[in-house]
């Protein structure tokens, strides 16, 4: 932002001065009045001319690049024909049209000249912000080219934009903070959260926890680190997008304390795994001019399903969705039971009846064509590797999982040995979506027991054991590595 001076401080114009200037030659960046100019007589010129190059350095670490910003220091020996600024100048202007030119005029040379990029880098790596007599020196090092890739990579994220716009805004769920700038960038990164968020809002793998959205006017200290870290790499292909997972959250105690405490909350919600939640998700941001989100296909199929597992209720009049005409007959019963002429002629029963099979019928598509948080079926939480299942004294292995979502039953041996008979027998009953135990064995169940050397056997009422086949027809014995 170009701010405005209608003068420079007072000054004796027969003594000499010391005049410093802070200028961008690209144009993209103007350092604040203070940053910018100072002209200085009086006291230790040198201590002060070094808080001048500390103070632009400071102000960088608030910026999105270090802006190409160059520190020159002139000595005048009088000050009486120095241009004075116009009423309402920027110093932008005035820098460049008149103080620049006159010193150009007289064929002064600067008595340092310092790259802000220079300056910060000294700062970094030998606590020295005043690099004037390093000049050069640091382009033998390693890390400074290092340091220089990383300024530019900065510069094009940013598209050129040196300052944060703000305020920022700032995502909270289970994982951390997630820092957006208000720039391009920023405001990108926030409408693909929030899109990220909505198709994953029912994935079991992907459980956010809750969502809290915040805003904040300020940046402080070191704040340039955590803010739009999800803009990233796309793993090894040389193009840059928005990364969600674990290691790009920023985490509570990165946060500034006194940053934390002046955060404005805008917006929450529980996300809780069921069709209200999803439908008041949706009409947060749906209609929301940052965010702009839409529903995939296929949360969209979840949340009929979930509404009508609910209601026990389809409307034939609402716009179709993917399972809308395997749902329609039941349907289609349900409105003749409704459209009746009194009260009398309504029959509670025979809705009841039919409200209760629609429901479990969508119940039953999501639990077979859908991995749903909240609703998960029996059988994927067996295929899911990350959970853990302990029937009695026995933590199932994969071997017998898979047998249990194939259908079949399991012997657990180790539970007959100690006791717990009503344990000894386990199958996955996908009517009531549970583990269903038994002392004794499921009629009309395969079922199957594991060998001392890993393999999973069929057990016959004659007592004899057959071999059982892999899933997919394949005939090879499958072994448990212990």
């Amino acid at each position: 932002m170009t701010e405005k001076i209608s003068s420079i401080p007072d000054f004796v114009p027969e003594k000499p001065g010391t005049v410093c200037i802070a200028t961008d030659r690209t144009g993209h960046y103007t350092p604040p009045v203070e940053n910018a100019l100072r002209l200085i007589q009086e006291g230790d010129v040198r201590e002060k001319t070094h808080r001048f190059i500390e103070d632009n350095v400071m102000a960088a670490a608030c910026h999105t690049y270090i802006p190409d910003v160059t520190m020159l220091v002139f000595r005048l020996n009088s000050l009486k024909d120095l241009p004075l600024p116009k009423d309402g100048e920027s110093t932008e202007h005035y820098i460049r049209n008149s103080l620049l030119r006159y010193i150009a005029s007289e064929n002064m040379l600067p008595e340092k000249k310092i790259s802000l990029v220079d300056a910060v880098y000294s700062a970094m790596t030998r606590k020295e912000a005043d690099c004037s007599m390093l000049n050069g020196c640091f382009m033998h090092e390693t890390a400074y080219t290092e340091f220089i890739r990383e300024q530019r990579m900065r510069k094009e994220i940013y598209r050129m934009q040196p300052e944060y716009v703000l305020p920022l805004t700032i995502v909270e769920n289970a994982g951390g903070y997630l820092l957006f700038s208000g720039n391009d960038v920023g405001r990108e990164g926030l409408r693909a959260c929030i899109q990220h968020i909505a198709d994953h809002y029912f994935d079991p793998h992907c459980d956010f926890g809750y969502l809290k959205i915040y805003e904040c006017d300020e940046i402080k200290g070191n704040m340039q680190e955590i803010i739009d870290t999800s803009y990233s790499d796309h793993r090894y292909l040389p193009v840059m997008g928005h990364d969600f997972s674990h290691n790009r959250y920023v985490s509570p105690e990165r946060l500034p304390d006194d940053v934390r405490e002046r955060l404005r909350k805008v917006c929450e919600h529980t996300l809780k795994p069921d069709a209200d939640g999803f439908r008041s998700f949706i009409s947060l941001f749906n209609g929301n001019e940052a965010t702009r989100t839409v529903v995939s296909k296929e949360n969209h199929d979840i949340y009929r399903l979930l509404n009508i597992a609910r209601c026990g209720y389809m409307n034939i009049h609402e716009k179709p969705f993917t399972y809308f005409e395997t749902l329609l007959p039941l349907a289609r019963k349900l409105e003749r039971i409704t459209q009746v002429k009194s009260a009398e002629q309504f029959n509670a029963d025979d809705f009841r009846i039919h409200s209760l099979a629609i429901g479990r019928q969508a119940e039953a598509i999501l639990h077979r064509e859908f991995d749903v948080r909240g609703h998960r079926s029996v059988i994927n939480e067996l295929c899911d590797g990350n959970l853990e299942f302990r029937i009695g004294n026995v933590k199932l292995n994969s071997v017998q999982r898979a047998a249990l979502a194939d259908g079949h039953s399991v012997y657990l041996q180790e539970n007959d040995r100690n006791g717990k008979k009503s344990l000894v027998y386990c199958m996955a009953d996908t009517m009531s979506n549970t583990l269903k135990t038994s002392s004794a064995p499921f009629r009309n169940v395969p079922t199957y027991r594991m060998t001392e050397d890993g393999l999973m056997v069929r057990m016959d009422t004659a007592g004899k054991d057959k071999t059982r086949k892999g899933r997919k027809e394949n005939t090879d014995k499958k072994r448990l590595k212990i």
